[in-house]
């Protein structure tokens, strides 16, 4: 919504800037300097915007940049598509965490767990298209041992408080609002992203250490 979109745009201009002088390149070790510089130059933006946002902005800014570059829609997920579809049947509406909380994830992030972030992703940045080709094809596979590793095993281990952050905190946050919905009267549908449905901290791993039984629709019987 507009409101959500103007609180991100707010939060980003108060809390997503380095102060006067600081450099994010500065902050990073030569050769993810050198790479942040290249890959400014792929994107076609000035080094000098991306030096100027704190670390977790530009992994951010990145993420989107890196999927758009390779011809994808990030506003065309499935998460879309099902909002439209609700809305369009009148269906009410209830989200797991506001666009502020959301946010407020990345803000509150330790200093080294931001570079972690931004380390990573120009780490990976050349091989990005191949493992999300590979990530939907687990997807699709039904494989969530490889779909848990291609989307958090490489955070799990090298970037552990983001890890921490991002996906552990919130699935246990979330399963307490999924409880509570469940025990509700009316049917829910609940939609989440792929990576807090797979591994040993998912949702699911939550939702049946209180006592839920989750079933995946579709898997194969023995």
């Amino acid at each position: 919504t507009r409101t959500a979109q103007a609180a991100a745009a707010a939060t980003v201009k108060a809390k997503g800037f380095l102060k006067p002088g600081e450099r994010l390149s500065r902050k990073l070790n030569p050769e993810d300097a050198a790479k942040l510089a290249a890959v400014a130059e792929q994107l076609g933006m000035p080094l000098e915007e991306l030096d100027a946002m704190r670390p977790w902005h530009a992994f951010l800014v990145l993420s989107v940049r890196g999927m758009i570059a390779d011809g994808h829609q990030p506003g065309a997920g499935v998460e879309r598509a099902l909002l439209d579809e609700a809305r369009q049947r009148s269906r009410a509406l209830r989200f797991l965490e506001t666009t502020e909380q959301q946010l407020s994830i990345f803000t509150r992030l330790k200093p080294a767990d931001e570079l972690a972030l931004v380390s990573l992703t120009l780490r990976e940045w050349d091989d990005r298209s191949a493992d999300l080709d590979a990530t939907i094809a687990a997807w699709k596979a039904g494989d969530v041992d490889a779909l848990d590793e291609r989307m958090n095993g490489l955070m799990r281990r090298e970037a552990e408080g983001a890890y921490q952050a991002i996906i552990v905190a919130r699935n246990k946050a979330w399963a307490d609002k999924v409880a509570e919905a469940l025990a509700g009267p009316d049917d829910a549908l609940i939609a989440v992203g792929a990576s807090h449905l797979v591994g040993p901290d998912s949702l699911v791993e939550e939702l049946t250490a209180r006592g839920f039984t989750v079933e995946r629709i579709g898997e194969a019987k023995n």
